[in-house]
This record gives structure tokens, sequence and C-alpha cells, in this order.
């Protein structure tokens, strides 16, 4: 586990403790419940899931960012491309 995973992982789990008073779906609650009792290593690959989920919308996010950047650079030194 990276630093960063370790760090997203840490804020879920918080996250989660903050909302433990908060009202719950009971049918997604039971749903859940019923599911974990079937397999208990579920809430694992779920926080799993959800850290590798947060990973690639950091780097999609980057992305973005980094050819948002680019096309900004591109536009000024090209007046024909930039908006009107």
């Amino acid at each position: 586990m990276t630093p960063r995973e370790q760090s997203l992982l840490a804020q879920l789990l918080r996250c989660a403790a903050d909302t433990e008073s908060l009202a719950k779906d009971p049918e997604a609650e039971a749903l859940v419940g019923a599911a974990v009792a079937v397999h208990p290593s579920l809430p694992y690959w779920l926080a799993y899931r959800v850290v590798l989920l947060t990973r690639a919308l950091e780097s999609a996010e980057s992305e973005i960012e980094f050819l948002r950047k680019a096309l900004r650079e591109r536009a000024a030194r090209s007046p024909r491309l930039s908006r009107s």
C-alpha cells in the first residue's frame, strides 16, 4: 500500500465513522448486512475499490488539468484557436 493509498483509506474510515449517527436506508442496510454475512471480507474489498476509484479519479483530474493547460498555452500562441 502506498502512502497515498494509506491516506485515502484512513480518510474513508474517518468519514465512515463520522456518518455513524446519520439515518440509513433500511433496505440498503439489510442488503449490505446480508452480503457481509455471506462474504465477511466484503468491507475490505469495498474499501479497496473506493481507494482504487479515488486514485483513478485523481489521475483523470490531473490529466484533464494538464490538457487544459496545454490547450490554453496553444491558444495563447495561436490567436485563431482562442475562443471568441
